[in-house]
């Protein structure tokens, strides 16, 4: 028997239906706590009570559910600890678990050493609790672990290297904890590595070289750690990517058509955003970047690339971030900017730009930020600028420019 309800106000203390398979209440307004009857369903095999109002902690009785594939509570108010039931083979063993999702609650403790009992776990989900105490290393006996999340907690020391050794592990995302060290040497062992999300938290050291290797990564998020190395040698051929986010941290080296094995940057056919900003970045902006057809955001600001801006940026008509402010740069603004009609933020400010500004920006109908400031630009202000229908900020101090009514 399946029971499915969207219209209850709260659960009942007493479960009657012994031969319940399936339980779902989920997207009501649940009050109050998970009743400790719930472990007189003997035969259940999914539990969704996710999207509620439910309160206190998990009950341990949970536990004694032995044919539970499924155990969905995400996005309620519970407290407490994970209960060592989930796990433990002396209370009772969830030996059928394949999906624990306990995302969005206020859940506290450490995540249980006995989490390593779930052999057939292949989604673990505890995404924003308060959750501390460090990544248990019994996560690598979960051989068929597919979707890893913890983010968004407090966790801390280092990931267990365990965590290598998952061959099917697909999405990783560990980001905003207190996680630091070194990352696992072994990350993409068996090259399903999809996603690998560790952004905000304190890694130190260079990219593991199984990640140099992981053709198979569509998303790259390591972003506000303190990863560091040459940008030039640490990374490899992503051409599946579609996100690449290496913000704040201390990669160093040239961002040149090298850095990958392909001689043109048109091997990122897929890539729509790019991440580099507040590193330590030299040389120049490599002119195939052009090559992104489906670039959305690109982000180079607050590093030491010098040189011209290339004409080329003009040419991914989807772009709606180019932010390239706090650098080196020089030369005129292209005209080409003009092309990205999409644009909604243009940033350009703390460089060496010098000559007028195009008046080619009036064809950036959506743009919403634009930032000129802190140049060497001369001339009027083009009055197609006081036309931008969108314009919400608009920055163009501390150059030599003549006033023009664009207002």
């Amino acid at each position: 028997m399946l029971i499915t309800t969207d219209n209850l106000s709260h659960l009942q203390s007493e479960l009657l239906f012994g031969s319940l398979t399936g339980l779902s209440l989920a997207k009501n307004m649940l009050t109050g706590l998970i009743p400790l009857s719930i472990g007189n369903l003997s035969d259940l095999t999914r539990l969704y009570l996710f999207q509620n109002h439910l309160s206190g902690s998990i009950p341990e009785e949970i536990g004694k559910l032995r044919s539970l594939t499924k155990l969905i509570l995400f996005e309620n108010i519970l407290m407490a600890s994970i209960p060592r039931s989930i796990g433990n083979l002396e209370i009772g063993n969830l030996l059928s678990i394949e999906t624990l999702a306990l995302d969005e609650n206020n859940l506290t403790s450490n995540v249980p050493n006995s989490i390593g009992d779930l052999e057939k776990l292949t989604t673990l989900s505890l995404f924003g609790n308060k959750l501390s105490g460090q990544i248990p290393s019994a996560i690598g006996n979960l051989t068929n672990l597919y979707y890893l999340e913890l983010s968004r907690n407090n966790l801390y020391g280092a990931i267990p290297p365990e965590l290598g050794t998952l061959k099917l592990l697909a999405y990783i995302h560990i980001f905003q904890n207190q996680l630091s060290g070194h990352l696992p040497a072994n990350i993409c062992i068996g090259g399903s590595l999809t996603m690998f999300i560790v952004s905000i938290n304190n890694f130190v050291g260079a990219m593991p070289r199984s990640l140099k290797n992981c053709s198979s990564l569509t998303t790259i998020g390591v972003g506000e750690n303190q990863l560091s190395g040459n940008i030039s040698e640490e990374f490899g051929v992503y051409a599946n990517a579609e996100f690449i986010s290496l913000r704040k941290n201390k990669f160093f080296g040239e961002l040149s058509s090298n850095w990958s094995a392909y001689s043109k940057w048109s091997a990122y056919l897929n890539l729509v955003a790019l991440e580099i900003s507040n590193n330590n970045l030299s040389g120049r902006i490599p002119t195939g970047l052009g090559e992104l057809s489906c670039l959305q955001k690109l982000s180079l600001s607050s590093n030491h690339l010098h040189g011209k801006i290339p004409r080329s940026l003009g040419k991914p008509t989807l772009l709606l971030y180019l932010k390239l402010h706090n650098n080196n740069l020089s030369g005129n603004i292209p005209s080409e900017i003009g092309q990205m009609s999409r644009l909604l933020n243009l940033s350009l400010s703390a460089n060496n730009l010098s000559g007028s500004i195009p008046e080619q920006i009036g064809n950036c109908t959506q743009l919403l930020d634009l930032n000129l400031s802190q140049n060497a630009l001369i001339d009027s202000i083009p009055s197609q600028i006081g036309y931008l229908p969108s314009l919400a900020t608009l920055d163009l101090s501390q150059n030599m420019l003549l006033w023009c009514s664009i207002l």
